[in-house]
């Protein structure tokens, strides 16, 4: 395997490992996303396991500020009916209504909605209406406004008709506070909705009554929390990972690339050098080729003494002899590959004769005759590519049948 080969299978792998990237921070990704999600639904499921709702006291027994107002305008029977029946039902008994001001007590509602999302509010004593009594001695016995509003919370903390009584418990709101702060996670947080506050309709939240008095409840700081992925976190997440990836990738294909394109470089610089060569010393003659192979100096570097005496004995001979005598020339050179183990064939040399002995080389245009005689001195030339004077009656043959 060459060097070239290397750096494409190293490429093709880079290339590759890129793609393994993306698909594998993308499926990463994804089962970490579900593994977070699951991770902060079953928090909120396990909290409302057991019930959807939790009431707590934030303040109770407050000095209350009120002052005595007019009852709520009744909605037209004709327009609004079923609003006027409900007027009807709160405000067609109250003789005297009293606004609250503020002060008295506030309870805290959380509940859920659905998984993954809950609301929170307060709860607050919004009027006091007296109920008008058939009997005038009655009227002697209506409590206080302060006595209305503590009745009315005792009744919703302690009287098992109370709609929170089941889900009424100190410390209730610091549990869902604990929930609120134990939900978020890398990829999920609260989407928090405040924006709602007074519902308006301060008798929204029903009433508590008896035979003397109502006292109605009024609904406030309503506030959504729903779990919502945050996909800016994710895409970062993703960004970075595949960042990092790339990055650690590139790096491992730098250690393995650079080398090898150091090494195609010097390789191609001495193939360049070679060819040079061959073009400088192509037409050179046997007898300048053994003249400057079988040289004794060529072996004194490593010094190896039995080749110098060996190359001393052809060289003297060949220092005897015509360059015109080819035949003499030809056994020195023999002599010098047996017994100096010399290698009188350029690659080059050979890659050239192979190319214009190729049969391919003459399909287009075609030519049959050149391509069987091609074929022939191909399949000699393959089976000779170590034997010089072969190759050289294959030079001949060529200039003489193919050229």
């Amino acid at each position: 395997m060459n060097v070239k080969q290397k750096i494409l299978i190293v490429a093709a792998t880079y290339v590759v490992a890129i793609i393994v990237l993306f698909w594998g921070t993308n499926l990463y990704i994804d089962k970490k996303s579900e593994r977070l999600w699951k991770q902060a639904s079953e928090r909120f499921d396990n909290f409302f396991r057991n019930q959807n709702q939790f009431v707590d006291t934030e303040f109770s027994n407050v000095r209350i500020n009120y002052s005595q107002t007019q009852l709520p305008a009744k909605p037209s029977t004709s327009l609004l009916p079923y609003l006027a029946q409900e007027w009807d039902e709160k405000y067609s008994d109250i003789y005297r209504y009293f606004t609250i001001n503020g002060g008295g007590w506030q309870l805290f509602i959380a509940s859920k909605i659905n998984s993954g999302t809950m609301y929170i509010a307060n709860i607050y004593p919004s009027s006091v209406g007296y109920r008008r009594q058939e009997n005038s001695y009655l009227y002697s016995w209506i409590p206080s406004v302060e006595d209305c509003v503590n009745e009315a919370y005792d009744f919703w903390v302690n009287n098992p008709k109370s709609n929170y009584i089941d889900t009424y418990q100190k410390g209730n709101k610091n549990r869902i506070n604990d929930l609120i702060r134990d939900v978020p996670n890398e990829y999920f947080d609260w989407y928090h909705v405040d924006n709602y506050g007074s519902l308006g309709d301060t008798e929204n939240a029903g009433y508590m009554f008896n035979g003397y008095y109502k006292v109605f409840s009024g609904r406030t700081n309503y506030q959504t929390y729903e779990i919502k992925r945050l996909y800016d976190v994710i895409d970062s997440d993703k960004k970075n990972r595949l960042i990092i990836g790339g990055i650690i990738l590139t790096t491992i294909l730098m250690c393995f690339l650079i080398p090898l394109l150091i090494q195609n470089n010097r390789n191609e610089k001495k193939k360049k050098e070679r060819e040079e060569e061959y073009e400088k010393r192509k037409n050179e003659s046997i007898y300048d080729k053994l003249a400057d192979l079988c040289n004794p100096a060529k072996f004194m570097n490593p010094y190896d003494k039995e080749k110098v005496e060996k190359a001393n004995s052809i060289y003297e001979q060949l220092m005897k002899t015509s360059s015109y005598d080819i035949k003499t020339l030809k056994r020195l050179r023999q002599q010098a590959i047996d017994e100096l183990n010399l290698n009188f064939i350029n690659v080059e040399y050979l890659q050239d004769l192979k190319s214009k002995c190729n049969p391919k080389r003459y399909l287009q245009p075609y030519d049959a005759e050149k391509v069987r005689v091609a074929n022939e001195i191909y399949k000699r030339l393959i089976d000779n590519e170590n034997n010089i004077q072969v190759l050289e009656e294959i030079e001949t043959e060529i200039k003489e049948k193919l050229l």
